[in-house]
């Protein structure tokens, strides 16, 4: 005998948090906007004045260790990164020859514990980070002695290595320009800012810059990023990404299904970016929806309403707070629903007792959004009672979405 899970969704108007929203990157986009979707509390800051942006996040031994050694560049200002094959026993007589031949090192789109830096990671090992590994004798990463050439949104050249993650609290990197003229030695400290994801740095002034909010106050982001899907210049992409390390992940759906999606959501941070528009005509693709589950601001429904291009950097979106529930009775508008049997096997019956008469609509779905069955029902004064045969139904979970006006 089939034994099926099923969760309930109530889609009357029960109060629930929405609103129209918007956010703006500025004339050319130049910012960044970290987005809270509980308050609707929106943090800007400028995304064109650092060059390199280190993680200031503690690792997590085993298995989150490499979210203490990220560190990434600004691909979406023009800073390209490339590997050399030459160390610092070099240094001062540092050989550019070819290097536009070099491996081009890029900022995945998919993780925040991954930069352009670690790209070279040996994925098998835990506590290798591409730029350099983890020594358990003195409990610091030390650098493989690798010189890096960067080239900045000005067209020019600095030479960089990293030595060091000193304790897990501080890196220690230097660089100087390629005639050997501005040699800096610098310490970025993490503890200052153990609040935050990451902290940024400008090569030209030598400064340390704090911009982000603190990691538990924001969702999504919208920014322009590298995108590796692009077909256009895959580095001035404009969308929104998620905050993996506050559980904000996404997962995108139809913009009919009005309930809060209940499959498996992703840990990517890229699930949203621009999905949600043309990129050949700039316009919002319709009947996109996308559901970000928080564990600090609950579960919500995201679909975008406006692009203003870069142009003006504007980007509009309507937000939702979701209202799934459980299997115990619930009320809403003077109706009282209730389901059961939970697990059913071969007839699930739901119940209503209502104050006024209304049309409605019962629909059973698949975890991953997928329309199993779905009917047209009338709502009467008083008691009602409906059914739906679940005998030819797989075992597993499934979503009831219970609609009425």
């Amino acid at each position: 005998m089939n034994k099926i899970l099923v969760l309930l969704c109530w889609c009357c108007a029960l109060g629930a948090f929405a609103q129209n929203d918007s956010v703006s990157l500025g004339a050319g986009a130049t910012d960044m906007v970290f987005y809270n979707t509980a308050t609707g509390a929106k943090t800007s800051a400028s995304n064109i004045d650092w060059h390199i942006a280190f993680t200031v996040r503690p690792a997590l031994p085993p298995n989150n260790t490499n979210q203490a050694a990220a560190i990434r560049i600004n691909e979406a200002n023009g800073v390209k990164l490339f590997h050399s094959n030459q160390k610092l026993d070099v240094w001062a007589s540092f050989d550019t020859t070819g290097w536009m031949g070099w491996q081009a090192m890029h900022n995945p789109d998919t993780t925040w514990t991954i930069g352009a830096f670690n790209v070279n990671k040996d994925f098998s090992n835990y506590y290798n980070y591409g730029w350099g590994s983890y020594n358990f004798a003195q409990h610091s990463v030390f650098g493989d002695s690798s010189i890096y050439l960067l080239q900045l949104p000005d067209g020019t050249f600095r030479k960089f290595a990293i030595l060091n993650l000193d304790y897990d609290t501080a890196f220690n990197v230097q660089f100087d320009k390629l005639d050997n003229s501005d040699f800096t030695a610098a310490e970025i400290q993490k503890k200052p800012y153990r609040t935050k994801s990451f902290v940024y740095y400008n090569l030209d002034t030598k400064n340390v810059i704090d911009k982000e909010p603190a990691i538990s106050a924001w969702d999504m982001v919208f920014t322009r990023y590298n995108n590796t899907g692009s077909i256009a210049d895959p580095t001035k992409d404009m969308g929104i990404l998620t905050n993996d390390a506050n559980s904000a992940y996404a997962a995108s759906g139809t913009e009919a299904l009005e309930t809060c999606y209940a499959g498996q959501y992703s840990n990517y941070i890229n699930v949203i970016d621009e999905t949600w528009r043309d990129q050949t005509t700039d316009t919002i693709i319709p009947g996109l929806a996308y559901f970000v589950s928080g564990s600090i601001s609950g579960n919500y429904r995201l679909t975008m309403t406006q692009f203003g291009t870069s142009y003006t950097g504007l980007m509009g979106f309507n937000i939702v707070k979701c209202m799934a529930t459980g299997i115990n009775d619930v009320s809403a508008n003077g109706t009282i629903l209730s389901v059961y049997p939970v697990p059913v096997s071969d007839v699930l019956h739901v119940s209503m007792t209502s104050e006024a008469q209304s049309a409605g609509n019962i629909s059973l779905l698949d975890m991953s959004g997928r329309m199993i069955t779905s009917q047209s029902i009338n709502i009467l004064s008083g008691d009602n009672n409906f059914t739906i045969n679940t005998a030819m139904l797989q075992s597993g979970n499934y979503v009831l979405s219970v609609s009425s006006e």
